[in-house]
């Protein structure tokens, strides 16, 4: 019997995969335009319009459409588990990179009201908390999975590997966000956590794992107090925001996009 004839009414029924992996991501993708539509009067800044924005937003919708196709038609699981073991290292590098204040003239860490969440590169902003998130999820699961399938081979000990792969990669993370970003800090923590606890993680060790990352926290608080509020002035952030007691929500919402209230 021939194929069925392809046409564009039938184009759904030949795409490969969970369709309602597919439909969330339509969904999603629907969902940002319409988002970006009815906040434009918000993020206009000088001459723009409200269709130099949708535009903006559509390029973007398209650029992340491209990879998802790209993605789609690697079919080897194989080229993705090799991708996220590299997760960590990326990550480290971008936060490195991010904290380090390099200025170079194809680079450079953005400081945007005391803190650094962006780097320029050759035109562009990568938002690097967001690059990180994903990164480190894809790490967490390639770490998770060799773990479980013995394929780390140093250290000897259990203990060890599970310290050096994912104990250790999830704190340290966690500790380089920080300095940018309390709220990105907690929520991709968060996000690592639940990660590590669906993968396999015991009880025993997620709570040493969360009692750990508390201590993380206290530790620059306490660095914050001891240097007179110079060093770690995203926590003077945070402890402004739960004592004041001011609608930040409001305040962002009448600041004018690109201000200094704007991206607090």
């Amino acid at each position: 019997m021939s194929d069925k004839k392809r046409t564009v009414w039938n184009f759904f029924d030949r795409i490969e995969g969970d369709k309602v992996v597919w439909i969330i991501a339509l969904m999603l993708i629907l969902f940002s335009i319409v988002c970006i539509f009815s906040s434009t009067s918000r993020l206009l800044e000088g001459t723009q319009t409200r269709i130099d924005i949708v535009r903006s937003q559509l390029f973007v919708v398209l650029g992340g459409i491209v990879l998802i196709i790209i993605c789609y038609n690697i079919k080897s699981i194989k080229f993705f588990r090799w991708l996220s073991k590299w997760g960590f290292l990326f990550s480290f590098t971008l936060l490195a990179l991010l904290l380090s204040k390099i200025s170079l003239p194809f680079l450079r860490s953005v400081e945007i009201n005391g803190a650094r969440r962006i780097l320029q590169l050759a035109g562009f902003q990568v938002h690097v908390f967001e690059v990180v998130k994903v990164a480190m999820v894809m790490y967490l699961a390639w770490a998770l999975d060799a773990f479980k399938k013995k394929e780390l081979k140093w250290p000897a000990k259990d203990i060890w590997k599970k310290i050096l792969y994912i104990y250790a990669p999830f704190l340290a993370t966690i500790l380089m966000i920080i300095p940018g970003s309390n709220s990105a800090a907690l929520f991709i923590g968060g996000i690592m956590f639940i990660v590590i606890l669906l993968g396999g993680g015991n009880l025993r060790d997620m709570a040493i794992l969360a009692a750990a990352a508390v201590v993380i926290i206290l530790g620059c608080w306490g660095i914050y107090e001891i240097s007179d509020k110079k060093l770690m002035g995203r926590i003077g952030t945070a402890i402004s925001r739960i004592s004041e007691g001011e609608d930040w929500e409001q305040k962002v919402l009448d600041a004018r996009p690109g201000s200094d209230e704007y991206y607090r």
